[in-house]
């Protein structure tokens, strides 16, 4: 139901501004104030709607600041995202809602952690390393790790 209502009045809206810009076009002493207004009205709007996403954030899940940057212990570090929902340059993707820790995998499991445990713990060379080998035979002609 709210879904219907909220297309129906999406379309309302879409149609007055096709009809301003029409009249923008054929008119333009009455049509140039009214495309500004709705471009200033449609400015608040969007403001108004960050607002209310904001408090949403803070009534759901406290004082949050999505912009700040929050320093983790590498050595805690347990699990990682393995199916890619996470896009930091996505805004709808800085919380991750429902079952997203579902696809979590062990961060030991992932080659180049592999790797760098080989030779930084077992000191071995990065030409003995399997992963280093085949990274370099996947990307050989791309680029080479060493």
């Amino acid at each position: 139901m709210k879904d219907e209502i909220y297309k129906i009045l999406r379309n309302k809206l879409y149609k007055i501004k096709q009809l301003l810009f029409h009249l923008n076009n054929k008119v333009p002493l009455i049509g140039i104030p009214l495309v500004h207004g709705y471009n200033f009205l449609y400015l608040i709007k969007w403001e108004i709607e960050l607002k209310i996403a904001s408090l949403n954030t803070r009534l759901k899940y406290g004082k949050l600041d999505l912009n700040k940057i929050c320093w983790v212990n590498p050595q805690k570090i347990q699990y990682y995202i393995s199916d890619h929902t996470y896009n930091k340059w996505n805004i709808n993707s800085r919380i991750l809602n429902d079952d997203w820790d579902h696809s979590k995998k062990r961060f030991e499991y992932i080659g180049i952690v592999k790797a760098m445990e080989e030779r930084f713990k077992e000191d071995k060379k990065w030409e003995d390393i399997k992963e280093i080998i085949e990274f370099n035979d996947i990307h050989s002609n791309i680029i080479k790790f060493i």
